[in-house]
């Protein structure tokens, strides 16, 4: 995957990079991080785009666990779909279904990392020691 400092040398060479960087930029500056409920830290986003329905994040702060609700997947399969249909709808726009499919993909992940409600806190089961 290119990181942020890749993408930056690309942009300088390809104008629609160039757009897709500004567009990052800009977003980031809106978007709120998904956060842990308990301690307000930020949940990575790696774990919040990228993982399966049933993976658990534990909270590097706190310790508490986090897990995905059942809308995740719901707006998940919007995302998908929104992936694969969107692309073709701009074809007279954009004509590089490269540059195309990352500009998509990227608003749309974008998107669904700000949608609340899509985790939430494992209650803690207490143990009786007797």
């Amino acid at each position: 995957m290119l990181g942020f400092a890749s993408l930056h040398i690309l942009a300088n060479n390809y104008q629609p990079l160039k757009w897709a960087l500004y567009l990052y930029r800009r977003m980031e500056s809106l978007i709120m991080f998904p956060k842990c409920f308990n301690c307000s830290n930020n949940i990575p986003l790696s774990w919040f785009l990228g993982a399966f329905m049933w993976t658990k994040h534990r909270c590097v702060a706190c310790g508490e666990l986090h897990e995905f609700t059942n809308s995740r997947r719901l707006y998940s399969g919007l995302v998908g779909a929104g992936v694969v249909l969107i692309p073709s709808l701009l074809d007279g726009i954009i004509s590089s279904q490269g540059v195309r499919f990352l500009l998509i993909g990227l608003i749309l992940f974008l998107v669904l990392s700000i949608i609340p409600g899509q985790h939430r806190l494992i209650p803690n089961k207490s143990v009786d020691v007797k």
